[in-house]
């Protein structure tokens, strides 16, 4: 298993199977890596909001797109999914919630 990949192939001997074993890891270890997380952040939220659209209702999505806008606008969506940590997130879901809890409401609404 290489990146998560499993590769197989059948042999009529032992000796057959470990020498392409040995060109096959070759061949996958000289491959670039590509994992997600150097992917720039407003790229993964844009195939996510590709691949989510016709999952949400309407109102759903366009939540969605409103708050992953601001979150790239907020950290630069040029910077790697990778280098988003966990505190940077919550201190956005804090700010979010300490905003949204202190708007009046308006009668009527």
């Amino acid at each position: 298993m290489f990146q998560g990949k499993r590769t197989s192939k059948l042999f009529n001997t032992k000796a057959e199977a470990q020498k392409w074993e040995v060109e096959k890891d070759k061949e996958l270890r000289s491959l670039p890596e590509q994992t997600p997380t150097g992917t720039e952040l407003r790229i993964f939220f844009s195939k996510y909001l590709d691949f989510e659209e016709t999952k949400f209702s309407k109102k759903v999505f366009e939540e969605k797109r409103r708050l992953l806008q601001s979150l790239s606008k907020k950290w630069g969506g040029g910077i790697p999914v990778g280098s988003v940590t966990v505190d940077m997130v919550a201190s956005h879901l804090q700010a979010r919630a300490k905003e949204v809890s202190c708007k009046p409401k308006i009668p009527g609404k």
